[in-house]
């Protein structure tokens, strides 16, 4: 899948192109309208999600290697199935609520992701398995 900044028919994708950039390499900065934010990395073959939120939205900012994605629909009528290489440059994926969503690292690095949430963050996420 070529990815620019495009919508699959369940989340939107941001292409991160207009990074300011230098010798000692990139930078981006994240909004603070964030209710929460936090920090995760993904050893190669493992999986992250398996999970929805009921009232949030996720921006998962990804970087470091090449993942799977997996999403669902809250009914599961709708499925998509796609990889990322965001080893150059880190990518956004905008999830809506209700929307089931997992991360697999198919390459042979650590991948990197920022988590940043809008609306409530709910104390437990509601598990459905996805991606192994």
């Amino acid at each position: 899948m070529s990815l620019g900044s495009l919508a699959t028919k369940l989340v939107r994708l941001i292409k991160l192109d207009k990074l300011s950039e230098d010798a000692r390499g990139w930078h981006f900065s994240l909004s603070t309208r964030f209710s929460d934010i936090h920090l995760a990395s993904l050893a190669p073959g493992m999986v992250r999600g398996n999970h929805f939120h009921e009232s949030c939205t996720e921006f998962l900012c990804v970087f470091g290697g090449l993942i799977r994605v997996k999403l669902a629909n809250h009914d599961g009528s709708i499925v998509e199935d796609f990889n990322v290489d965001c080893l150059l440059r880190p990518f956004i994926i905008e999830i809506p609520p209700k929307i089931i969503h997992a991360i697999k690292n198919i390459g042979n690095t650590t991948v990197y992701l920022v988590c940043g949430y809008i609306g409530n963050l709910e104390p437990n996420t509601n598990k459905v398995k996805i991606l192994e």
